[in-house]
């Protein structure tokens, strides 16, 4: 039966795993937007700009391809392409395949984006370009690009000016992208529709509370003019002021402003604060006004106390009312202030008094609801209790009864409980040797399971010396610091040791440095990397005039002898990718040697990348001649990044199904964004997007990225 069972269950088995695994695959492109970039030939166009919506931007590959996260099921509405030289002929959106395709066409275009110092997108805004025969009038976009088509013999440079709301900018509020024929423009002025809002004077000011109740009969200082606001809060000033008048209000704290400026009026929102006098209402105070001074400061001790002591408020508020009837001796400034003193105290009473009762009425109802509760849960427990003696007490009477039919079966057949009583004798002492063998054989697994434990603390305490030898081969902080004052390591191993290391080393004014990523990591890492820092520091001692082809070329012979690669019998295909540069401060050159990885240096925004040779350290080749690496000469500016690394960042699986690598497209677009932040920020960039790209999965390979600021 269970042949036929698995005859049947086996087709339904597989389409299953068909489908979960179409879902995977399907599941992998969500939230991703595809696209490609060709000319009219079908030849795909690298390192072209494409601009979606206004927002994305992205740069193709080597294949004219590009790839983008994107809301899902959602049609772009603009694509546009910068490349120079080139203008966008058209572009079609698959909604079935989710791709972008975009054709492009030779036409001599310029194009950029405006920016306001904040860096957001000015859309719809008159530009006007100046350094042609006649200037040249456009309005950018919703989102603040704009593009010009350029006659044939015109080209990109620094002489052309460009006017926005009468402000001329030059080459110092733009960069320039020559790649892309594509101008970033910040506009450094103020948009007239602020400029004219600015420029609006007050006639009328609102006094609210935060939660927009009027504050009536409250003094208010307007330029050392005194006012008071009417039953709701207005105040109709005397002449216009401007939006930047500073407002003085005795008791009270502004909290926002909100201003409408075609209405000239300005609305002050407030937070109510203790009364005060100041001290020039104290200095004109007459004896009889010092008199009112003690009683306010008596009030101002009492005013905190005023719950538990309504009685001497009360007296303290007849003392006031008292002095106030003696008006004739007591300036009109100071019974103002004392009148509204009174007022303000009294809604503090009164606000008190309601708090209290809503948190005492408040404090009821939880006490009356938490004995309901406690009530209702006694109840139910003693319902409960009972159902349960009730069970208790039928299960007991129906045991009895069992018991008196069980003596009574048992007295008839005595003979067979003689037997019983023999058999379950026997049972018992099978049961009671099973015992004694399982307790024996628990004993047997506790001790494999201590030796188990024993070993692995003995190996991971020799991978964690071997940790401490590893960290001693790198080059120490004070060194590299010495040579390079602006440069930042990631380096984080997989496992406690590392197949991935960083070199670095001096020699007739030069300094040499490496990121070294070996085949494997952990312990077998660990080992060739040990092997490869000998051999770099063996193959610089013996070149004479080092140059990075040469010291690899070396390494690279010192590894195939070391492992006896290529001879026969031999098993080993281990290997390094790695990126060693020469770098010379006193005239900013470089010269970069490697295998596996290029170098990318960033350059006011833009990414430039080398590529060096495609074969590593140590491959294996028989009966093949060993290959020479080459040197390749990098021309550097004060101020551009140079970034070496190895494969671990850009191949780290994550995303939302932790099933997609992070592509060097997204690594590059990251050290771009990244370039202009100072190194330790850089680093924290760079290690906060990797955590969030891997999120709870595990690190696929050790990671090494180094940057220096020339």
């Amino acid at each position: 039966m269970s042949k036929y069972i698995r005859i049947i269950l086996f087709p339904f088995t597989l389409c299953l795993a068909l489908f979960l695994l179409n879902n995977v695959c399907s599941g992998a492109k969500k939230g991703v937007l595809n696209g490609i970039v060709l000319t009219e030939g079908n030849e795909p166009i690298e390192n072209a700009l494409v601009v979606i919506d206004g927002v994305w931007q992205v740069l193709t590959n080597e294949q004219g391809e590009f790839s983008i996260p994107y809301k899902n099921n959602v049609e772009p509405n603009e694509v546009v392409g910068f490349f120079k030289g080139l203008k966008v002929k058209e572009w079609d959106y698959s909604p079935s395949s989710g791709a972008i395709k975009v054709i492009m066409t030779p036409g001599n275009v310029m194009a950029g984006i405006v920016r306001d110092e904040t860096g957001k997108p000015l859309g719809n805004t008159q530009l006007t370009v100046g350094g042609f025969k006649t200037e040249q009038g456009l309005t950018t976009d919703k989102y603040g690009y704009f593009r010009l088509l350029l006659p044939d013999e015109a080209s990109m440079h620094n002489a052309y000016t460009f006017s926005i709301h009468g402000i001329s900018h030059n080459e110092r509020h733009y960069t320039l992208s020559p790649t892309h024929a594509f101008y970033n423009i910040t506009y450094s002025g103020i948009h007239p529709d602020e400029k004219k809002k600015q420029s609006f004077a007050i006639q009328q000011l609102i006094l609210l509370r935060t939660n927009l109740k009027p504050i009536s009969n409250t003094p208010v200082v307007v330029d050392q003019v005194h006012y008071l606001t009417d039953g709701n809060g207005i105040i109709n000033l005397n002449s216009k002021v401007p939006r930047n008048t500073i407002f003085k209000l005795n008791g009270y704290t502004i909290i926002r402003s909100e201003l409408y400026a075609e209405e000239e009026k300005l609305r002050l929102i407030v937070n109510v604060e203790k009364p005060v006098i100041d001290s020039d209402t104290i200095s004109k105070m007459s004896s009889l006004d010092k008199d009112f001074e003690i009683i306010l400061q008596n009030l101002k001790k009492e005013k905190n106390f005023m719950v538990d002591n309504n009685s001497l408020i009360n007296n303290e508020v007849k003392k006031i009312q008292e002095r106030i009837s003696k008006g004739a001796v007591l300036s009109q400034e100071n019974k103002n202030h004392l009148q509204n003193l009174l007022s303000q105290i009294q809604r503090e009473v009164t606000d008190i008094h309601s708090e209290e009762n809503k948190a005492f009425t408040k404090r009821d109802n939880e006490l009356i609801f938490n004995l309901q509760a406690l009530l209702l849960e006694k109840d139910s427990i003693n319902k409960i209790v009972a159902a349960r003696l009730l069970k208790v007490e039928n299960e007991k009477l129906l045991e009895e009864a069992e018991f008196h039919d069980r003596i009574l079966k048992m007295t008839i057949a005595g003979v067979i409980l003689v037997l019983l009583a023999i058999t379950g004798y026997v049972l018992a002492l099978r049961i009671r040797k099973q015992k004694q063998q399982l307790a024996i054989t628990n004993h047997q697994l506790e001790e494999s399971k201590d030796k188990i434990k024993l070993l692995y603390e003995e190996q991971t305490d020799g991978i964690k010396l071997a940790l401490v030898t590893q960290q001693a081969i790198l080059p120490p902080s004070s060194f590299l610091e010495n040579w390079l004052p602006d440069h930042f390591i990631l380096y984080k191993p997989k496992d406690i040791v590392s197949g991935d290391f960083y070199w670095g080393e001096a020699k007739d004014g030069n300094l040499f440095l490496a990121s070294v990523d070996c085949t494997g990591h952990g312990v077998a890492g660990g080992f060739t990397s040990m092997l490869g820092y000998s051999l770099l520091n063996l193959a610089l001692q013996n070149e004479e005039i080092p140059t990075p082809a040469h010291i690899l070329d070396r390494l690279n012979e010192g590894v195939i002898r070391s492992l006896r690669q290529g001879t026969a019998g031999s098993r080993s295909k281990d290997g390094m990718d790695i990126t060693l540069i020469k770098y010379h401060p006193a005239n900013n050159a470089i010269q970069v040697a490697g295998g596996g990885n290029p170098v990318y240096v960033v350059r006011n925004g833009e990414i430039l990348q080398y590529k060096l040779d495609k074969f590593a350290i140590g491959v294996p080749r028989m009966g093949r001649e060993v290959p020479k690496f080459s040197n390749f000469e990098i021309d550097i500016q004060k101020g551009d990044m140079v970034y070496i690394f190895t494969d671990g960042f850009a191949d780290q699986l994550g995303g939302i199904d932790g099933q997609q690598k992070y592509m060097y497209n997204k690594f590059r677009e990251l050290l771009v964004s990244i370039s202009f932040d100072d190194m330790e920020t850089q680093q924290q960039k760079l290690e906060e997007s990797f955590l969030n790209w891997k999120g709870d999965h595990e690190q696929m390979d050790d990671i090494t990225v180094i940057g220096i600021r020339v």
